[in-house]
Formats: structure tokens, C-alpha cells, sequence
């Protein structure tokens, strides 16, 4: 919902304290049903997008204003849109503990080693999400859907483009924000960037050698 003036409840004392100008013109989570892999949703619950999305590198600077300018001039009641969201995990599990995102903790498991190899990358897993954004009729509010799913990293070995796709990606990321998906240095994103890269070069050759071979009697 958009927040014109939004009050926020400490959760030491129950004292109320107001926030109008830190939060004023900030759309906020009115209410939210989770399965998984969104933690802490209590204390979520009534704070604007700048307090949940904190974690994310340059999010006041940057995104917070595109977001808003999306959600005020461009999402319409009819339209809604859709964007995607990827993460390389740990183990691949939908169900993990509920604080497992969004919390030091989780940031801390998919952080990769700075020794890490290519066969280390291997055996991570890549959950991409789904997400879908659009306006309600009556009320204005905006519904956001996350669909998670999760595959191992050895299954883009039979998707190149979508290797090359993700290790542009990687490659058009600020250290900052590469730091946030868990590339912590230059050492760590080499070898990322190896592996897809293989990938990638490996099914060209392939199909040269397909090709070169391919002629008629």
C-alpha cells in the first residue's frame, strides 16, 4: 500500500514512534501470506520498501525512486508487470529456516569461499525468482508474487544462453552488489565467471564441430 505517514512499533518497549518524514510517500507491506524463504515477516509488516529492501546495495540511492516512479506512473490495473530475481544457494532447498534470507546469517551461508573452485560452483544450486507485480481495482494496493525454484548449477551445462545470460549479469553488477549475491571478491568471481564461460564456449565448439562435420557424401 502506499504509506503517506506511516507509524512504526518498537518491539523493546511498544512505545510508538513516529516516522512521517523518514517514511512520508513510501509504499509499505500492508499484509503478506508467506510459505517460505521470507523471514522475520512480523517485524516487516506496516515498514516502507527503504526499510525492507536496506539490505539491498544502493537501493535509496538508486532503485528507490525507479521503483516508485514504476509503481505511480507505469503499473496500471490491467497491466501488470513482471521481473526476475536469481541467487546461487547452498544447498537448494525451498523450505529453509524462515530468517535464512534477508538476515546476516543467510548472507553469510551463500557467501562463497575465496578459495573456492569450479567444482565447489558445481555442486551450488541456482534459485531464480519469478515475480509478478500488479495494481488491485478497488483498493489501488499493489500485489507482489514470488515464485521460487531452484535447479543445480550443472543444469545450465544444457542451457547456454541462459549461462551467458546470467554471466552478463554477473559482469554488469557493482563489487557492491556483487558482494550482495555472494561474490565477495575478484578471486570468487573469476571462477564464477570461468564456469559459465565454459559452458558457454563449450557448446559453441560443439556446434562448430557439428557443423565442420555435417557435410553431405
Amino acid at each position: 500500500r502506499r504509506a503517506t505517514r506511516t507509524t512504526t512499533e518498537t518491539s523493546s518497549n511498544n512505545n510508538k514512534v513516529n516516522n512521517h518524514e523518514q517514511y512520508d510517500h513510501q509504499y509499505a507491506l500492508a499484509a503478506a501470506g508467506v510459505v517460505f524463504s521470507f523471514g522475520n515477516l512480523p517485524e516487516k509488516l506496516g515498514k516502507p520498501m527503504s526499510i525492507i529492501h536496506a539490505p539491498v546495495p544502493a537501493y535509496e540511492k538508486q532503485l528507490s525512486k525507479t521503483l516508485t516512479m514504476t509503481f505511480d506512473k507505469l503499473l496500471k490495473i490491467n497491466e501488470p508487470l513482471w521481473r526476475t530475481n536469481w541467487s546461487i544457494d547452498p544447498c537448494g532447498m525451498l523450505d529453509q529456516r524462515p530468517d535464512s534470507h534477508g538476515s546476516t546469517e543467510g548472507q553469510s551461508n551463500r557467501t562463497l569461499s575465496s578459495t573456492v573452485t569450479i567444482d565447489d560452483i558445481k555442486a551450488k544450486f541456482l534459485a531464480v525468482e519469478y515475480q509478478t507485480i500488479r495494481r488491485l481495482p478497488k483498493s489501488g494496493y499493489l500485489l507482489f508474487t514470488v515464485k521460487v525454484m531452484t535447479d543445480p548449477m550443472t543444469a545450465l551445462e544444457e542451457l547456454p544462453q541462459a549461462a551467458s545470460c546470467l554471466a552478463q549479469s554477473i559482469r554488469g553488477m557493482s563489487p557492491a552488489m556483487q558482494q550482495y549475491k555472494g561474490i565477495q571478491d575478484e578471486t570468487t568471481l573469476q571462477v564464477v565467471l570461468e564456469y559459465l564461460d565454459s559452458i558457454v564456449i563449450g557448446k559453441s565448439n560443439i556446434n562448430k564441430g557439428q557443423e565442420d562435420g555435417g557435410g553431405g557424401d
